[in-house]
């Protein structure tokens, strides 16, 4: 039987891990940190609950579909369909609740542009395109072999996907209001890029979300890497936490094994569900990886990162919806300067997830959990503690005056920060980018960090740094391209 080790017990690695355990393998995975999760963790404190990371979930039946295999069942992924995607405040203090409702939608839209209303259903039927397009001919492509590329159905697909347009531009095919504007273009921020440069085939997400629904998992987002776990754990794979990488043994252009706390474990192939960049930099022998391939993964324009605050607080706040997006008068600005100056943001778009609004076990009786994330610079350098300290106080001032929350600082229970630094520190992201290097251009949407490297046999890369890209979705699709590519190569070898 085959042995494949996986480095990194996130969403991509453990997907992965259970996909080549139901094809057959003996699977190992190795995280360095005490709890599995990357990018997603429980914090838990006075009775309020919290899950840092993704906190919208999109495509379910993506797990739902792995418990089912398993022999666990779907019930173990209790997926509720949130009435109200996400509820957009703007400046001027309209707002819009976003939901599936064509006419809801609609009625709402109106109250800025009638144009942008009627517009309306043809937006959601060319994103239903999108959609349809990315899933049939480039999410099922793992772009590591010539004939991946070689199709002239694919061709197709691409010129079909506008690509010469950016997302913002798309979306102005069929809008011209500028909040509108705002409540689409955000899209580009689920993969950490601008708008006015990332590609018009990001459009899908708009089918995505208004075509498949926003999900939420009662107990808490966590509770989907909880999941993952018993499968796992139902398919004998061994995680292994607090089990640092330091080294991918590479031999005669082949990986052969991982360095782990010391120990040289051999293996028959390898998955780095970690930063592309950051396995490259400090897990690859400089003398391994070829150069082509390590100034590509090393050298572009980097995703954004984020600062978020955890606040428990003692009293409620009921204009705010399980999400609630605030947004200022100068969007656009928000990214010149978070792909411009490498300084926290003063006046940003607030994000607030607050669960408790639907889940009345994420907070104490008459409180609320507040996950408060604002779009923060990716840093290559880290930023001083002071300067955090001051942009913490500078926000929830904004939280108090901009978002409407009176009384918050002195409501605050729990108080708990992850800074861009933080992030780095915790999940081995280089510079603190969320989604490894920005999608802000075509070639950089389409052809991400590949998830071979064409020089070392039986090395593979999945997650949200490689193809197809971030978000919890793509991930678990990179993870199936992933598995498929591992197990492939290895029944060649029998």
């Amino acid at each position: 039987m085959k042995r494949t080790a996986v480095v990194g017990a996130g969403i991509g690695g453990l997907c992965t891990a259970i996909l080549l355990a139901m094809r057959g393998q003996t699977v190992e995975v190795f995280e360095k940190n005490d709890v599995a999760g990357g990018k997603l963790w429980g914090f838990e404190a006075e009775g309020f609950r919290f899950s840092y990371g993704p906190s919208t979930l999109t495509m379910p039946w993506l797990f739902t579909e792995m418990a089912e295999q398993s022999g666990l069942g779907a019930d173990i992924l209790p997926y509720r369909r949130l009435p109200i995607l996400h509820r957009n405040i703007f400046a001027d203090g309209r707002s819009i609740d976003a939901c599936e409702s064509v006419s809801s939608m609609q009625q709402q839209i109106r109250a800025f542009s009638d144009a942008d209303a009627a517009a309306w259903p043809h937006y959601l039927r060319d994103a239903n395109r999108l959609y349809d397009l990315a899933m049939r001919h480039f999410f099922t492509r793992s772009f590591t072999r010539l004939r991946e590329f070689a199709s002239l159905p694919l061709l197709r697909a691409v010129l079909a996907t506008r690509p010469q347009r950016s997302l913002s531009g798309y979306h102005r095919l069929f809008f011209k209001d500028p909040q509108v504007l705002m409540l689409v273009d955000r899209y580009a921020t689920y993969v950490g890029s601008d708008p006015t440069r990332a590609p018009a085939t990001l459009g899908m997400i708009g089918h995505i979300e208004y075509g498949t629904g926003v999900h939420y998992l009662p107990g808490g987002t966590v509770g989907l890497i909880h999941a993952l776990l018993k499968i796992c754990e139902r398919l004998e794979v061994d995680v292994h936490t607090s089990s640092p990488v330091s080294e991918i043994v590479i031999r005669n252009g082949i990986a052969r094994g991982l360095r782990v706390r010391g120990e040289t474990v051999p293996f028959d192939a390898i998955c780095v569900a970690a930063d592309v960049g950051y396995a490259t930099r400090h897990l690859i022998a400089t003398d391994a990886a070829p150069t082509l391939w390590r100034k590509r993964v090393t050298s572009g324009q980097l995703s954004h990162s984020g600062f978020v605050l955890l606040l428990g607080v003692n009293r409620r706040y009921d204009h705010l919806a399980h999400h609630t997006v605030f947004y200022p008068s100068d969007y656009q600005g928000e990214f010149r300067q978070l792909f411009g100056q490498p300084s926290p943001l003063k006046d940003p778009t607030i994000y607030i997830c607050n669960t408790s609004a639907s889940d009345s076990t994420q907070a104490p009786a008459g409180g609320c959990n507040l996950f408060v994330l604002v779009n923060a610079p990716a840093n290559l350098e880290p930023v001083d503690d002071a300067t955090w300290v001051a942009y913490e106080d500078h926000l929830i001032d904004l939280l108090e005056h901009r978002c409407g929350l009176p009384g918050l600082r002195t409501a605050i229970v729990v108080r708990q920060r992850v800074t861009p630094d933080d992030l780095a520190t915790r999940t081995h992201t280089f510079g603190g980018a969320i989604y490894g290097l920005a999608s802000n251009s075509v070639q950089s949407a389409f052809l991400r960090p590949p998830m071979r490297v064409r020089g070392i046999d039986r090395l593979y890369f999945v997650g949200g740094s490689t193809h197809p890209g971030g978000g919890t979705p793509m991930v678990a699709l990179s993870a199936r391209l992933a598995a498929g590519l591992v197990d492939d190569e290895l029944r060649q070898r029998r």
